[in-house]
């Protein structure tokens, strides 16, 4: 490990070329190994403490006023979240990227949900805040942002006397917000954000520290933006909501349109194929043939979804086992523990094309199990297992998967596999001993944080160490070729968000042209006074006039920043 010497020398040059934005450590001879405490630096999950400085009310004030057509008050703030309530009427929504209408669950239930009791902590159905996640691992090799921060809401306690069904309600609601990076210059544009988590490690006074991560993510620290504001869960962020007031688990996803008065908009969800892709031609009927010939395709090509899902193997543990023996399975320092968890947070798919991604996620019965789609597509079965032992060949020695461990990493990095059905199931082996994917049972198979602020096994035993070490490894060690080059993705990424600001510059010159025509007209002799009713009018027609732009722009920003790999772990889970 590179000594804090090097490291806070490093950091020092690099603070005097930005102007001395990012912190520098004290100098001293000593290893770099600083403590993370992971329920300081990387989870903060007390609902007790966080209840009043991240109430829901805060964050939807925030989002509203960071609009490019910034809005105010009570009605504003409960028309945002009704917006997001209305979409559990639908039926079926238009994959923007396919232009295919996909089938979506109407939940009578959620659809009931009252904007103004969601908002307030004190009603058995108001949400509060259970979790606060820093999410720096799921930065992008260009360091193009900084990684993700979320905070989740949820009611809290599960309401037992149920709206519908028979089954205690809840509903949790996480807002995912993305960081670019102010300085565009690769990760030393993020040691500042980095360092600021490390260091509430060594905060122990509990107000302090909650004050601190508030500041974040309302006002923003020294150097980078407040993470809560419109264009964080537009082009880059989102949010997602694991619902359960029906009797079926589910998740689903949002974007903010951040047109006037802005509103909530189901997004595809990410990295989870149309389970009916996963099933032979013929076997479904509907306007999906030609979609699943593609996803067909590129599932078994060899740098293709496969390739992705067996990363860890192909690619990471060949040359991370040369430098550390203990992932080497022929070593005889071989940890397996160290083994499995590296598995566990590397497997993933970028599943860049977002054409094969539906708009909902059950966590429930069988109906988004690829491995049961897959017991009906005795020849896609085969394609796919035909590519395995194809690319097996490129394995360490003592690393296995079966064809059913790798569809098994597939139901895994779905939102449905990751919180319930991939509990416990195989996803490899190693010197003959197979290895599960991990469990949320001690959070009744479902979630991974509860209205208490319980995290799940899969967090706890795997994933958290995993984003702990993360954090340490960046900060001892932070990469010296700073602009990692990956010009095609980033030229399209780069051109997606111009696109996008282009879109939003279109519709705010627009509704300003109508405006004021409004406003000469009014001033002309005999014309009339400009209402506030025709000032709604204006703005509504507008906005949907460019609604459908606006969106499909910030689709294609969400697919260009996804085709970027990630700076720690490849093939970056949305989960």
């Amino acid at each position: 490990m590179r000594r804090l010497l090097k490291a806070s020398a490093y950091r020092k040059l690099m603070a005097s070329a930005l102007g001395g934005c990012i912190a520098t450590a004290p100098v001293t001879a000593q290893e770099c190994n600083p403590t993370v405490d992971p329920d300081r630096s990387i989870v903060l999950h007390d609902p007790t403490l966080l209840k009043e400085p991240f109430a829901l009310k805060n964050v939807i004030a925030k989002l509203l006023g960071t609009l490019p057509v910034p809005a105010e008050g009570a009605e504003a703030e409960a028309a945002l979240v009704a917006s997001l309530v209305a979409t559990f009427a639908k039926s079926e929504e238009v994959n923007p990227i396919a232009n295919l209408v996909m089938a979506v669950d109407a939940r009578p239930g959620e659809n009931q949900l009252v904007a103004s009791r969601l908002l307030d902590p004190n009603d058995d159905f108001g949400l509060i805040p259970v979790g606060v996640f820093n999410r720096f691992d799921l930065a992008p090799a260009n360091f193009a942002n900084c990684g993700e921060y979320r905070i989740v809401y949820g009611f809290k306690a599960p309401i037992t006397n149920p709206q519908i069904g028979t089954f205690p309600d809840r509903f949790f609601l996480i807002f995912e917000t993305k960081i670019p990076n102010p300085q565009h210059v690769g990760a030393a544009g993020c040691l500042g954000l980095a360092d600021f988590w490390r260091d509430l490690s060594d905060i122990s006074d509990d107000a302090q520290r909650i004050e601190a991560v508030r500041k974040f993510y309302f006002d923003g620290i020294p150097g980078y933006p407040a993470a809560i504001q419109a264009d964080h869960l537009s082009a880059l962020g989102q949010l997602r909501g694991n619902v359960f007031l029906e009797d079926k688990w589910q998740l689903r996803e949002w974007k903010l349109l951040p047109t006037a008065a802005g509103q909530f908009v189901m997004a595809t969800v990410k990295t989870n194929p149309l389970a009916e892709l996963y099933t032979d031609a013929g076997k479904e009927v509907g306007d999906i043939d030609q979609l699943r010939a593609l996803f067909h395709a590129e599932f078994v090509k060899s740098d293709g979804i496969i390739a992705e899902l067996l990363e860890p193997e192909l690619k990471f543990l060949p040359k991370e086992m040369k430098k550390d023996p203990r992932l080497n399975p022929m070593d005889s320092t071989f940890d397996q523990l160290l083994y499995e968890k590296v598995i566990v947070n590397r497997v993933g798919s970028r599943i860049t094309d977002d054409r094969f991604n539906e708009f909902q996620s059950d966590s429930q019965d069988t109906l988004d199990i690829p491995e049961e789609k897959l017991k009906l597509a005795p020849t896609f079965k085969g394609e796919i297992d035909t590519a395995l032992q194809g690319l097996a060949g490129g394995f360490p020695g003592g690393a296995a998967v079966t064809i059913d461990q790798l569809i098994a990493r597939a139901g895994a990095i779905s939102c449905g596999g990751c919180h319930q059905h991939s509990n416990e199931d195989p996803i490899g082996s190693v010197n003959g001993k197979t290895f599960a994917w991990p469990t949320t049972q001690n959070n009744n198979g479902f979630v991974h944080v509860t209205e208490a602020g319980v995290l799940s096994q899969t967090l706890t035993d795997r994933m958290i160490p995993f984003r702990q070490d993360t954090l340490v490894r960046f900060i001892c060690e932070p990469p010296v070729d700073e602009i990692v080059a990956f010009r095609e993705e980033q030229d399209r990424l780069e051109g997606a968000l111009a696109d996008f600001n282009q879109a939003l510059t279109g519709y705010q010159l627009a509704r300003l042209s109508e405006i004021a025509a409004l406003q000469v007209n009014a001033a002309l002799p005999g014309g009339q006074q400009i209402t506030s009713a025709e000032l709604e009018r204006i703005e509504a027609e507008v906005a949907a006039r460019f609604e459908d732009d606006v969106r499909r722009s910030m689709t294609a920003v969400s697919e260009a920043e996804r085709s970027l790999p990630g700076a720690f772990v490849e093939n970056r889970r949305p989960h």
